[in-house]
């Protein structure tokens, strides 16, 4: 039997789409494929996305563009995280339902681990 592949909290305030809805933003690293999964604030009405490019490989012309986006000003050294990435939505498309998975709301662990800026 195949393992449940864990999506882990990143934000349950995200604004989504062009009526700004308040959304919960969750993300699975399996073996370098980084995939979201958004949810309603009541953890209905799931929809799917991959990264076409994993954070530690951007150019530093894609991680300054990213950043500037995010954050407008940055350290020359400032990281690009899976938060970030998704918000900029450049390397974002839709994607399939994965099979077998779970949505964990481990939101403080999952920051330190996947990282996000306040």
């Amino acid at each position: 039997m195949e393992a449940k592949k864990a999506f882990y909290l990143l934000s349950n305030s995200i604004l989504l789409g062009d009526n700004e809805i308040q959304s919960n933003l969750y993300v699975n690293n399996d073996n370098g494929e980084i995939k979201y999964i958004t949810t309603d604030a009541k953890g209905g009405n799931h929809n799917y996305f991959k990264a076409t490019k994993n954070p530690e490989h951007l150019s530093e012309d894609e991680r300054y563009r990213i950043l500037h986006y995010c954050l407008s000003s940055f350290d020359k050294d400032e990281i690009v995280n899976y938060y970030d990435l998704f918000l900029q939505n450049e390397f974002i498309v839709e994607s399939n339902i994965p099979s077998n998975y779970t949505l964990n709301e481990l939101e403080n662990e999952t920051n330190e681990t996947f990282g996000k800026n306040e």
